[in-house]
């Protein structure tokens, strides 16, 4: 039997639309709707780890903590650390190129019709050429960003820490609108059919449309929004650290169902096959994504894990025991383990391969 962490479910039926089929980006989570879905293929088992790098740091740190996950594009994948924006060759591990950054990285780049997205800790988003890390232009926030930027179309959006969510054209850096909330955002915004939607420091998980600024639905929860939202068929997950995980409506912020953890917070969910996989503290857990049923947990030792990713029937996830997991998405079942040299601290990414990040500038891609 499935050991409950705790449960509160409020159920009421919903009709749901359709995901967009766009050709999308490359960006944090996989794409607009930050489900954490992964084409893949899977890797039911390791056969060997492809590269490895450790990365540089600064005057104030020797190393360079990989916190960004990766985004993966022309063969490439793209990250930050504590030194620069990094393009390294998917397949060699061969540093393409570098931009030399004046603040600390911990957000996904975003690439997009031949430009890579960042910001960083000095309240600077920046817009640099794919191929060569020269810079297009930035614009200056008043505040940290550690949001991971969003693009839809023409326009990419940010949460700040100076309480904002920002649209900047993606052309000229130009400001389009901004919103405000009551606290910081570092969420990154996810999209669906235009709106986004994103949380705040000040409890609340914000619905805002994409071409005015203006907003749609707030829905107030018990303590700080940080985490990621999720978005499949019309529903809206994401973690509060008031113990609970949400499903709201993404038409109008009423809450489809919602589960309590016995005192653990929940992360930024990932959406597949009608179930949501998260991490609840050393718990990797899985719900069904229309009732909020728990259906499986997995635990190893007391270790918290961190933002879990999917690709076909395979939930990947890293702990603070320095391990990379792969789990089987419908049994919870482990598949196999890897032992990196640091703590991970960045969600792994599924494109021909598994790729995460590690504190100490530790980077793997495993095959």
């Amino acid at each position: 039997m499935v050991k409950h962490i705790g449960l509160v479910i409020l159920f009421f039926m919903h009709s749901m639309c359709s995901s967009s089929d766009l050709n999308w980006p490359s960006m944090y989570r996989g794409g607009p709707e930050r489900s954490g879905l992964f084409s893949g293929p899977s890797l039911k088992k390791i056969k060997k780890v492809r590269w490895s790098v450790k990365t540089e740091g600064d005057s104030y740190q020797a190393t360079g903590d990989v916190f960004s996950s990766m985004s993966a594009a022309n063969d490439v994948v793209y990250f930050g650390n504590r030194l620069a924006l990094n393009a390294y060759d998917m397949a060699t591990g061969k540093q393409r190129w570098k931009h030399q950054s004046d603040g600390y990285i911990t957000g996904t780049p975003a690439v997009s019709n031949g430009t890579v997205y960042y910001g960083n800790d000095e309240c600077r988003l920046y817009a640099l050429d794919v191929k060569t890390g020269a810079e297009t232009w930035h614009c200056t926030a008043h505040a940290r960003i550690v949001s991971s930027p969003l693009i839809v179309k023409d326009a990419v959006y940010f949460g700040c820490n100076d309480g904002h969510v920002y649209a900047i054209d993606t052309k000229t850096g130009a400001r389009i609108w901004k919103f405000k909330t009551s606290g910081m955002v570092v969420s990154s915004p996810a999209y669906w059919e235009g709106a986004l939607f994103f949380g705040s420091y000040d409890s609340i998980v914000y619905s805002v449309n994409t071409k005015t600024g203006a907003e749609i639905w707030r829905f107030k929860t018990g303590g700080y929004v940080t985490g990621t939202p999720a978005i499949d068929k019309g529903v809206v997950y994401i973690g509060s650290h008031d113990y609970h995980l949400y499903a709201l409506s993404a038409h109008d912020g009423c809450v489809v169902w919602k589960y309590r953890t016995s005192g653990y917070r929940v992360t930024t969910p990932a959406v597949s096959s009608k179930r949501v996989y998260c991490a609840v503290g050393p718990y990797l857990c899985a719900f069904e994504s229309s009732t909020g049923a728990l259906l499986w947990q997995y635990k190893d030792g007391f270790s918290d894990f961190i933002v879990p990713s999917v690709s076909a029937g395979v939930v990947y996830a890293c702990n603070w025991n320095k391990n990379l997991y792969a789990i089987n998405a419908k049994t919870g079942k482990e598949l196999w383990r890897f032992t990196a040299a640091a703590v991970p601290a960045s969600s792994p990414i599924i494109a021909n391969g598994v790729y995460f990040g590690c504190r100490g500038g530790y980077v793997y891609a495993l095959e």
